[in-house]
């Protein structure tokens, strides 16, 4: 009995370890794909910086809501 389950112990141990194993690969192969598809834009349109602007309606929005929340 024992060594039934001290054998499916280890087999499920091996799986949670090759399970950690195999997302730390998917994470860093992600990470290099989006330095190096970045890196390529950057390389393509160095000077081209564009800043998003909210609408001055939504601007205004948060602004009182903020003001209000205070009281």
């Amino acid at each position: 009995m024992s060594n039934s389950l001290n054998k499916e112990l280890k087999d499920n141990e091996k799986k949670i370890n090759f399970e950690l194993k195999r997302t730390d690969l998917k994470k860093k192969s992600f990470i290099n794909e989006i330095k190096n598809g970045l890196g390529e834009e950057i390389k393509r349109n160095p000077n081209a910086v564009s800043f998003i602007q909210k609408p001055k309606d939504s601007v205004i929005k948060k602004f009182f809501n903020k003001l209000f929340k205070i009281f």
